[in-house]
């Protein structure tokens, strides 16, 4: 700017001149733009992973972040106990059916699951859970309650489970 205002060859009227204006305003207004429409793509791109990484009639994980989870988990090597609960007993034919009976699940699981756990929707009628290693006979015993508790609202549910490391990688 200063060089412009120094330059002996430009006319003084001229600097200040109407189409000096109107480029800077173009400028200033195509950068606002940019940048307005840039932090709204950055916020429909979060939402749209977020959308995509959850179930939706649990609110849920689903099987791609569970399955993140679970490598992150056996590349640590840390223990941990995989319970799988398969709902049973819904019809897919009733959308309203299915939907209650499945939201239901993440509620009566919460109780029972602590900070480090997790949960996870991993297909239609498959929960995953990740917890920290318990002993055996613990894990057993929370499966018994889980499945009791889950039979209070409705629901038929199955639950196997395995250790890592100890039943394998």
């Amino acid at each position: 700017a200063a060089a412009v205002l120094l330059n002996s060859d430009l006319v003084d009227g001229s600097i200040l001149a109407a189409p000096m204006g109107i480029r800077l305003i173009t400028f200033i207004g195509v950068g606002a733009l940019s940048g307005f429409f840039a932090a709204q793509h950055r916020a429909v791109a979060a939402y749209l992973k977020i959308l995509a990484e959850r179930d939706r009639l649990t609110g849920l994980p689903t099987s791609r972040p569970f399955e993140l989870e679970l490598s992150r988990r056996i590349d640590a090597g840390t223990p941990f106990a995989l319970l799988l609960a398969e709902v049973e007993g819904l019809d897919d034919g009733e959308e309203s059916e299915l939907a209650d009976g499945m939201g239901k699940l993440p509620g009566t699981l919460a109780p029972w699951l602590g900070a480090g756990d997790a949960v996870a929707r991993v297909s239609a009628r498959e929960y995953g859970v990740l917890i920290q290693l318990r002993s055996s006979e613990e894990v057993a015993a929370l499966a018994a309650v889980l499945e009791t508790a889950l039979s209070g609202h409705g629901l038929d549910v199955t639950l196997g489970w395995a250790f890592s490391p100890r039943d394998g990688r």
